[in-house]
This record gives C-alpha cells, structure tokens and sequence, in this order.
C-alpha cells in the first residue's frame, strides 16, 4: 500500500480495522474454520459480512471504480445538492480506455464538509470516480499508482465490486 492517499489509507484502515474486530470474536465471526485446531483456536477465515468476493488490491480498487482518468480542470460549478460539476479537459483514459477529450462529471461536493477545497481551473487530477456515487471521488495519486491502475486492469475486469452496479 506504499504511496496511497492519507484518504485511501484512512479507508482501507477503516475497513481492515472493522474485519480485525469480526475475526477477534472468535469462529462465530469466520466463514470457515469454525472447528479449534490442535494446536490452537479456530483458524481465521473472511468475515461472514464480507462479500465472497471483496477484494482491497488494487485490482478490486478499479473493479470498483467507474471512471480513472487523467486530466486538468476547466471549471467547477454547483451541481445537485451536496455534488459539484466538474469539466475535464482529458489527457488520458484508463476506465474506459477511451472517451471523450473534454467531460462534465456529477460528483460528490469535496467541499461539502469543509474539509477539502474546490479544485481551482487548471489543476492537473489523476481522477478516481468509485462506482458508490455517493463516495468522494479519488484524487490525491503520484504517476506510479495510476500506472500501478492501468496495469491492474485485465485482473480488475475479472472482478465484480461487491457494494455497487458497475
């Protein structure tokens, strides 16, 4: 995970930490290996809550995502409650491998909370939109990491997102 977002980590961390507390509950929690072992407690397995097929590589982070994208902002304008429309002027498609070279995309206000600022014209985004449309979209990547994406599609397109349409 070297290199993700303080974002992405806080996510994944959330995640990891709430599947942590299922397996310390014991077998009750565990999909398989409910029976002790000789030489121990019952073996840990995937939380009964998880998905059979959750996925936190990052081939199920694309999986799970719409639209990667590179690009600069053209403009940022109030959209729907709680969302902002965003213009793109698109330097390079990964998901979809290809679209247009200008795109207007709905997305979830980052300044809604006051925690993030608009993104000024000009700001250069490797851009992330995740299939959940109510989720933040991803910004925050080196070059490394969304080359890291692109090589992750063949495995990713082999995978389906546990929480949302695609």
């Amino acid at each position: 995970m070297t290199g993700w977002t303080r974002h992405r980590r806080a996510t994944l961390t959330a995640r990891m930490t709430a599947l942590g507390v299922v397996a310390m509950l014991g077998s009750v929690g565990c999909s398989r290996g409910d029976a002790a072992t000789p030489s121990g407690p019952p073996e840990v397995g995937r939380p009964l809550h998880a998905p059979a097929n959750f996925d936190p590589s990052i081939p199920g982070f694309v999986a799970c995502s719409t639209k990667l994208l590179e690009g600069d902002v053209v403009r940022v304008v109030d959209g729907r409650p709680d969302r902002m429309l965003v213009t793109l002027s698109v330097d390079h498609w990964v998901k979809p491998k290809t679209g247009p070279s200008r795109v207007v995309l709905s997305l979830v206000d980052i300044a809604k909370d006051g925690v993030y600022k608009r993104w000024a014209p000009g700001t250069h985004l490797r851009l992330v939109v995740d299939v959940d449309p109510s989720r933040l979209p991803e910004w925050q990547f080196s070059a490394a990491e969304f080359a890291a994406f692109q090589r992750a599609l063949p495995k990713a397109a082999r995978l389906s997102c546990p929480y949302g349409p695609v």
